[in-house]
């Protein structure tokens, strides 16, 4: 995956010596490194939008142009932003920032490294959960996200790749993308930050009110793949039928699913799943009380 816009392996940033790149996007670079006093793995996040900026022979990331300049200067204090919010979350769901540092012109977030597949994986293999997996994998996750949400914060960014499954057991919510998008709505040199079929209506929609209720859209869509083994109908199609005066156009789990799945959380994800923002709930008290009473099931802290 290494590229010129990525670091080279061997390369020691501050303590650190990059190993591996992890992941490549537009906004910039995950990489694996060492660190030599303590002999653990980290993973470093890199701020590095590739619309407004390059890497020099030197290491050093810069902007594209002086036009460029206050557009990468705003995307690197949402980043700096981003990971100050994140270093005050100790849920075991959420992954932890340990330290945000500045370097080669530009900044890190280093997290560390989390052994485990990501969601993606096991449906790509055909996987379909059972019910005691994925309501763990829903509830867990919440419990963290809802911490989350309480700051003001929403992840914009949850998809199947997002989800690490630890080689313990436990799900993490990885990457949160609120920085990445924000970016793409600021600035006209950056492409909007979009994962069809798990982004919401409201993403597609300039200066629309984003919410809990948008990374409740993403989490539904990627646990409907996780029941199901096929991704959900991409929303702006499904308000295409709807505007039409047709039903809803989305496949019920029952007629997908391999295994029966216990009503409430069924009820829970179709709540999850409406198009309309405004019919998804607020919060996720609203969300668990739409549908309290029609199963017996016991949750986590329920």
């Amino acid at each position: 995956m290494q590229s010129r816009n990525t670091l080279s392996l061997g390369t020691r940033l501050d303590r650190y010596i990059i190993t591996q790149v992890l992941g490549a996007g537009g906004f910039g670079v995950t990489y694996m490194a060492d660190e030599p006093s303590s002999g653990q793995k980290v993973a470093i996040k890199e701020y590095l939008p590739i619309g407004l900026s390059y890497r020099d022979e030197n290491d050093t990331v810069r902007p594209n142009s002086n036009i460029s300049f206050s557009d990468f200067e705003w995307g690197l204090n949402r980043f700096k932003d981003e990971a100050f919010s994140l270093v005050r979350f100790e849920h075991p769901s959420i992954v932890k920032v340990k330290r945000y540092f500045e370097a080669n012109g530009t900044a890190y977030i280093l997290m560390p490294f989390y052994p485990g597949k990501a969601l993606s994986f096991y449906i790509k293999k055909g996987i379909q959960f059972k019910p005691e997996e994925v309501e763990f994998i829903f509830d867990f996750i919440m419990q963290g996200l809802d911490l989350v949400h309480k700051t003001g914060m929403v992840h914009r960014d949850i998809k199947p790749d997002n989800i690490l499954l630890l080689d313990s057991g436990y799900p993490l919510l990885l990457d949160f993308g609120a920085a990445r998008q924000r970016l793409g709505e600021h600035s006209q040199q950056m492409t909007r930050v979009l994962t069809p079929p798990y982004a919401a209506y409201e993403q597609y929609i300039t200066n629309s009110n984003i919410g809990s209720w948008t990374d409740y859209y993403g989490l539904s869509a990627t646990l409907y793949e996780c029941v199901t083994g096929q991704k959900v109908m991409e929303v702006m199609e499904r308000f295409n039928t709807l505007y039409e005066g047709k039903n809803d156009p989305l496949v019920p789990i029952a007629m997908l699913a391999k295994y029966k799945h216990n009503e409430r959380f069924i009820q829970m994800l179709i709540n999850g799943l409406q198009v309309d923002q405004k019919a998804r709930p607020k919060n996720y008290d609203e969300w668990k009380s739409r549908v309290h009473g029609t199963s017996k099931t016991q949750y986590l802290n329920w």
